[in-house]
């Protein structure tokens, strides 16, 4: 596997789940790169309607998806999302943040070379 020096994602979940096939792993991946980006479109959309609710109900969705793909820096801004009272600059940050984050993430994922 050719992977970048410094990884945003962790596979050892998904290897360890799936004894470590390839098939499986790279289906995983897969699926993730493909419905993440609506996930983060309705995040944004929520948001930009200040509906802090509907914001920490999609992050809740989003947390599984992250925890299995091993991304912790998302990770840390979605409990922080999870702890917010009110919608505001904090929050847009942290959801401008994971946008920022994701793209990069599928880039790398989009680098693993499988056999």
């Amino acid at each position: 596997m050719t992977e970048p020096s410094t990884k945003l994602y962790d596979l050892s979940l998904i290897q360890s789940m799936g004894s470590e096939d390839p098939k499986f792993e790279k289906n995983i991946i897969n699926l993730f790169i493909d419905t993440m980006p609506s996930v983060m479109a309705e995040l944004t959309s929520a948001n930009n309607a200040r509906n802090l609710e509907l914001v920490k109900k999609i992050v809740h969705k989003m947390k599984s998806s992250i925890d299995l793909m091993g991304i912790t820096q998302i990770k840390k801004m979605i409990i922080a999302i999870e702890k917010l009272d009110s919608p505001g600059t904090e929050l847009n940050a942290l959801i401008q943040s994971i946008g920022d984050t994701l793209p990069k993430v599928y880039t790398q994922l989009g680098q693993i070379t499988y056999p």
